[in-house]
């Protein structure tokens, strides 16, 4: 028969507490502390873990239908990095796989939202701006015909691909698509150095006490602001592609991009600060630094690689 009993273990750096229930005698404490890292917490949260989960949070649940309801206070509460990680701890369960597939589902869902505007998009660049009464009546005259089904196959895999007349398919990974998709490489890079500088160098890893749980779950909520910034670049981005944009619409773009590299340095930041109580001041400004870095290399390392694949393709 499976064993299902919970072993206790600190909610921060995963330490065994067997040790100090198996000193136990006559009666049980409300409370310990970790004697690895410190980390105060309640025995009972130790062995049911569920008692911190949130009503709310989509981590803290495996129906996609609550995984629905939960996405819109997340993603706001997602917005506002210091006010997540205040009430997310290393307190409250984990569950990766959770957080994945809450990500699949919200980056489908988003594509799909952004698949019928794109494509009117498209269909109004080809019949040109702008839109009068006749071409608006063509627009709808082939809403059932091979055109428009034409419009709606490229408006759901752009930027990634488009589609031709002649029903060929042509990848635009080296041309303007791709620019909106490695558009997101400069947080990524800082929110994948953060994970490795507190993960795999054994001096940091060592310092932070950290389970490798909590830096997933802040790796795959940080790939969720991700997801919402390039779905709203998709639809703007295609406007300024097909040069029906006005100028403001290239500058909230621009807005976008720094508004979400801001936003990832703060998210990790407050992560560690508040979520993670780490209290290294030296460590937190190495990471810091170490992640804009990270961030920057990955930006040129991916411009370079683009730029040389242009040339020899």
């Amino acid at each position: 028969m499976k064993n299902t009993q919970t072993i206790p273990t600190c909610p921060r750096c995963g330490y065994d507490q067997s040790g100090e229930v198996a000193a136990w005698t006559d009666r049980c404490p409300v409370a310990g502390t970790c004697p690895e890292c410190g980390t105060e917490f309640r025995w009972a949260d130790l062995f049911d873990p569920a008692r911190q989960d949130f009503p709310w949070l989509v981590e803290h649940t495996r129906s996609v239908r609550r995984r629905a309801r939960r996405t819109v206070p997340t993603l706001v509460c997602l917005a506002l990095p210091w006010v997540f990680w205040s009430r997310v701890n290393v307190h409250a369960r984990t569950d990766a796989r959770a957080v994945a597939g809450w990500l699949l589902m919200l980056f489908i869902a988003l594509h799909l939202f952004c698949w019928l505007p794109l494509s009117l998009v498209l269909a109004a660049t080809d019949l040109g701006y702008p839109l009068s009464y006749t071409k608006l009546s063509s627009m709808i005259g082939s809403l059932a015909g091979f055109e428009f089904m034409i419009w709606l196959a490229t408006g759901l895999m752009w930027p990634v691909a488009c589609i031709s007349y002649d029903g060929w398919v042509w990848c635009n990974c080296f041309g303007d698509g791709f620019t909106l998709i490695s558009a997101m490489r400069m947080p990524l890079g800082m929110s994948l150095t953060w994970f490795a500088f507190l993960f795999a160098l054994p001096i940091t890893r060592r310092i932070a006490k950290l389970r490798t749980a909590h830096l997933q779950r802040a790796v795959l909520f940080q790939l969720s602001g991700l997801i919402v910034v390039f779905a709203a670049m998709r639809i703007l981005y295609a406007f300024a592609l097909h040069g029906t944009a006005k100028p403001w619409v290239e500058a909230i773009i621009l807005f976008l991009y720094l508004v979400v590299c801001v936003w990832t340095l703060v998210w990790w930041i407050c992560a560690a600060v508040i979520g993670w109580k780490i209290r290294s001041w030296p460590l937190l400004a190495l990471s810091t630094v170490a992640s804009l870095l990270g961030g920057v290399v990955l930006y040129v390392i991916e411009m370079s690689m683009s730029n040389m694949l242009r040339f020899y393709l």
